[in-house]
């Protein structure tokens, strides 16, 4: 009997501690244009650049884990987003892929990548760089304007 009241002490003790809380985190994320510029399509030619993405966060705790998602764009995509496609005002494809390393280093294709974000004094703030190549090459490429919106 006594052990039965020592346990149900032990319990009645447990439910009152309080309980950790989740706490609220806002983040803002604010995208870069990705321009190529003027490029070429000959065989051979490398044309490469990057946009960076800025998360913003506001919380109480000292990091904020943040996973980006890339889709396939409004040009649409081949399977697992790789290559993704940009239009022109025709609705001619050029090929392009978005990867999470620099200097032409190939990692994969960029789909989704988690972020910690450090907080100091109620605020954080990091910069992920996003690359892109273009993958086209060839006559078969028309010249005009190429876009895709995320």
């Amino acid at each position: 009997m006594k052990r039965l009241a020592f346990c149900l002490l032990l319990a009645c003790l447990l439910l009152a501690l309080p309980t950790g809380r989740a706490e609220a985190a806002t983040c803002n994320a604010t995208v870069t244009d990705i321009e190529f510029g003027t490029i070429a399509v000959r065989a051979g030619a490398v044309n490469q650049t990057s946009g960076n993405v800025r998360i913003e966060c506001t919380a109480l705790v000292s990091v904020v884990g943040v996973c980006l998602r890339f889709g396939p764009g409004s040009g649409g995509a081949g399977g697992g987003n790789n290559p993704r496609y940009m239009r022109n005002a025709t609705g001619d494809t050029l090929a392009y892929q978005l990867r999470p390393l620099g200097n032409g280093a190939v990692f994969g294709t960029l789909n989704q990548i988690f972020v910690s974000v450090p907080v100091v004094l109620g605020t954080g703030r990091v910069n992920v760089p996003i690359f892109a190549d273009i993958l086209s090459s060839g006559v078969d490429v028309d010249s005009g304007s190429y876009s895709s919106t995320f």
